[in-house]
């Protein structure tokens, strides 16, 4: 596996593509190129601006906080959970998320341009997949999804009525669903919802 190279915006901007596919708030500063095919443990966004030219394999999780980089896979991505907070994901081929695609944020964004499969796909901020979706959907509001899509856990379900959708370990003081309380558990692998699905 090659090592990383760090290039200007404007380098990666003329390589990648990048204006065409991020919003405005995460345009420029250094950006870290990985060339052809990575496997990584994991992959923390918080600490910067991303592109794999190629496929991404990680063996734990891809995380972003609420003030993060963005990541570019022209490839495909392949995780055990994506853990995305205000990050931007943009990824041109297919996710294989091994658990749980989880959205939570209201100005980040992922992007999938080829499918994505996960056993959980929970959604707050904007998830876009622009081919098929197989898993278990849970919509807080942010899924957008070529075709026609029905959710299996509404928005009503997941918002209004949480406390007949999900375990008690999710709730905020308010009695809402809390995205860092849900984001725990998923990365922890623990049950979600009260059905035993998840």
């Amino acid at each position: 596996m090659s090592s990383p190279i760090d290039v200007e915006w404007e380098e990666a901007t003329r390589r990648f593509g990048l204006a065409e596919e991020l919003h405005a708030s995460h345009l420029g500063g250094a950006v870290r190129v990985w060339e052809g095919d990575v496997t990584l443990d994991t992959l923390d966004l918080d600490d910067g601006n991303v592109v794999v030219a190629g496929n991404l394999t990680l063996r734990e999780d891809l995380r972003s906080g609420d003030e993060s980089g963005f990541l570019l896979v022209t490839g495909s991505l392949d995780v055990r959970n994506v853990l995305s907070g205000g990050g931007q994901i943009v990824v041109r081929g297919n996710v294989h998320a091994r658990h749980a695609v989880h959205t939570d944020y209201n100005h980040g964004s992922m992007w999938v341009r080829g499918d994505l499969a996960a056993k959980v796909i929970a959604a707050e901020h904007l998830l876009r997949v622009d081919g098929a979706l197989t898993g278990i959907t849970i919509d807080f509001g942010g899924f957008r999804i070529a075709g026609a899509f029905t959710p299996e856990i509404s928005r009503q379900r997941a918002v209004y009525e949480a406390k007949l959708t999900f375990v008690p370990g999710v709730y905020d003081e308010q009695g809402g669903v809390s995205g860092v309380a849900l984001r725990a558990r998923l990365r922890d692998a623990l049950p979600i919802l009260l059905d035993g699905r998840a």
